[in-house]
């Protein structure tokens, strides 16, 4: 509770923005720590040899690698 009162001034003039704004500002926030992930994995990664390269590095990084078993043969 303390820290709302704390922050309270500073929290204040965010509410008089328009709804539309706030959603857009609370997206933003949610995107930049994913953003930040990539960003670090890319820079230890160096060089991708092509796009797919760099895009199945992506996918690994946001934990979207089970989408890879969706396209792939079933065992036998």
């Amino acid at each position: 509770m303390k820290l709302w009162e704390n922050a309270w001034e500073e929290f204040t003039p965010f509410l008089r923005f328009d709804t539309g704004i706030r959603r857009i500002v609370c997206t933003m926030n949610a995107i930049e720590p994913v953003t930040a992930r990539i960003r670090r994995a890319v820079k230890a990664r160096g060089h991708f040899p092509n796009e797919q390269a760099a895009l199945g590095r992506t996918r690994l990084i946001n934990g979207a690698d089970r989408m890879c078993t969706l396209t792939a043969a079933p065992p036998e």
